[in-house]
C-alpha cells in the first residue's frame, strides 16, 4: 500500500482511485471497518456523472449523532494500492468535517483479507480464497 499513515486506530490510505467507465478520481481515504459502505462527499459523485436519476437507491446508515437516509451507487472499480475490486457499492453524502476524505468500509473491505500493521503503518489486502 502507498503512503500509508496512521494516528491511533485511525488508517489513512493515501491516493485510492474510484472510477467508473469515463473518470477516474483520486482521493485520500480514511479506513472505516465499521462501515457497511463505502462513503464519498456528493461533490465527488457529481464529479463522477453519479446524481439521482442513476441511483440504485436509498439506504439508512448510522452516523454520529443518529440515523441518515444516503444515495447509493456502484463503482465500476475501486483500486487502493495494488488491491483493486469491481462493482463496489458506496453511498454519497455529506461528511462533515472529513469532507475531504472519503471512507473505506466493508463493500470493498470485504473482497480481501485484510490485515492492519500497525508496526509497520500499513494495510495488507490480499485476495480471498473463498472468491
Amino acid at each position: 500500500m502507498d503512503r500509508r499513515a496512521t494516528t491511533g486506530s485511525v488508517v489513512l490510505l493515501r491516493n485510492v482511485r474510484v472510477g467508473t467507465v469515463n473518470t477516474e478520481l483520486r482521493l485520500d481515504a480514511v479506513l472505516d471497518t465499521g462501515a457497511t459502505y463505502c462513503v464519498v462527499p456528493v461533490a465527488v459523485a457529481s464529479a463522477l456523472g453519479f446524481h439521482e436519476g442513476n441511483r440504485l437507491g436509498r439506504v439508512p446508515l448510522n452516523v454520529v449523532g443518529g440515523r441518515v437516509q444516503m444515495d447509493l451507487y456502484s463503482f465500476e472499480y475501486l483500486r487502493a494500492g495494488t488491491a483493486q475490486a469491481y462493482r463496489v457499492s458506496f453511498c454519497a453524502g455529506d461528511l462533515g468535517p472529513m469532507s475531504r476524505f472519503m471512507l473505506l468500509g466493508l463493500s470493498f473491505v470485504e473482497h480481501f483479507t485484510t490485515t492492519l500493521d500497525f508496526d509497520r503503518r500499513r494495510v495488507l489486502f490480499r485476495a480471498r480464497e473463498d472468491r
